[in-house]
């Protein structure tokens, strides 16, 4: 069967796409830069391996896919073409310049990456979100090395394809894997680390928001956001003087998108993109 061919770099699949470089592995298979010889455009290559997953569990995740090959969001990597027969699996998405946040932020004693830079990246991604989220889908990885820099030079958020749908009825199929495994947990929102917790738009807003607090900082709290903001922010690293965080609406907003208790957590995006505003 097909979707048991090994991708090899140099190969040219389906006499269309030619694999540049392997990637990474992840959940659901293995990734490749690819060169889309239709439209002249280097895309990335997602190859699926159904082979460890049951029926049922297949029959969600292509339920899922199927749903989110249709989002159209600048800020979001476009997925161009899904095969999703058992014969040939694979996902084709946007490919971005390779620059992610976490490159930011390793980088930003050399980079100068402004108060307005960082204001507009974090609002592009919570536009991203709110668009998500209004079509039922939760990110739930979200962290500095899925959220790109696209060709079109737009910040984009990347992986919709681990994340999982919020809507009743396909949530209750996917089986715990999608739920527990392949997330950085230094991101992760407590309820989701209790597979008997209601997950929700405020799972990925807490992940938004200790995103923005790395970005914001230079470097991952080395304690709660509850208890810097208490400190007068003190880093790990000296924190940067920047007018974008002069704000006390911002810092308050910050604190509640990362508060443990998700019902007293933020409650939208919106609320979060209103905070940056001031």
């Amino acid at each position: 069967m097909l979707n048991n061919h090994q991708l090899e770099v140099g190969e040219l699949f389906q006499g269309r796409y030619k694999i540049l470089k392997f990637l990474k592995e992840w959940q659901l298979g293995k990734e490749f830069l690819a060169f889309d010889h239709r439209t002249d455009l280097k895309v990335i290559f997602k190859k699926l391996d159904w082979s460890h997953r049951n029926q049922k569990t297949v029959k969600a995740l292509r339920d899922f896919f199927s749903s989110i090959h249709k989002f159209s969001h600048k800020n979001i990597l476009k997925i161009h073409e899904m095969n999703l027969q058992d014969e040939v699996s694979y996902i084709i998405t946007e490919a971005h310049l390779g620059e992610t946040l976490r490159n930011k932020i390793f980088e930003r004693d050399k980079d100068d990456f402004s108060a307005t830079e960082i204001s507009s990246c974090l609002k592009q991604v919570l536009n991203a979100l709110e668009y998500a989220h209004s079509n039922g889908v939760l990110h739930r990885n979200l962290k500095p090395e899925v959220i790109a820099l696209g060709q079109d030079g737009n910040w984009k958020i990347a992986d919709f394809c681990c994340s999982s749908a919020h809507t009743i009825n396909i949530a209750k199929k996917l089986d715990r894997f999608m739920r527990l495994k392949g997330r950085d947990e230094l991101y992760k929102a407590p309820e989701l680390f209790d597979p008997y917790k209601p997950e929700s738009i405020k799972s990925d807003i807490y992940s938004m928001g200790l995103v923005a607090f790395e970005l914001l900082g230079g470097s991952f709290p080395s304690f709660s956001p509850s208890q810097l903001i208490a400190m007068k922010w003190d880093w790990k690293r000296p924190f940067r003087e920047l007018p974008v965080i002069s704000s006390e609406k911002l810092k308050e907003a910050l604190l509640e998108a990362t508060l443990n208790n998700s019902e007293q957590r933020l409650g939208s995006i919106s609320e979060f993109s209103a905070a940056l505003q001031n």
